[in-house]
């Protein structure tokens, strides 16, 4: 069985997400998420597919991602909308 990983930081143009890759049996699974002071908030779990599915993922997890800093910027945690690891 063969396994492999690595991670990514997407960038500004991603929204400052960050992507965990995952291969294991020439399976591909992607976590994307944005870390937080001392929180890591996972955004969205999807499988490598095609590259339109990968964006359809990428825009779930910004949409999610936004909503989440909403939230948290309304009660008040200092570290809304700011990712701890740049």
């Amino acid at each position: 069985m063969r396994e492999e990983y690595g991670a990514k930081n997407l960038g500004q143009a991603k929204d400052g997400l960050w992507q965990l890759g995952f291969k294991v049996n020439r399976k591909q699974i992607r976590i994307l998420y944005a870390p937080y002071d001392d929180v890591i908030v996972v955004y969205c779990i999807h499988p490598k597919t095609s590259p339109q599915e990968q964006e359809r993922a990428y825009e779930r997890a910004m949409r999610r991602k936004k909503e989440a800093e909403r939230h948290m910027k309304q009660q008040g945690d200092r570290g809304a909308g700011l990712p701890a690891i740049t």
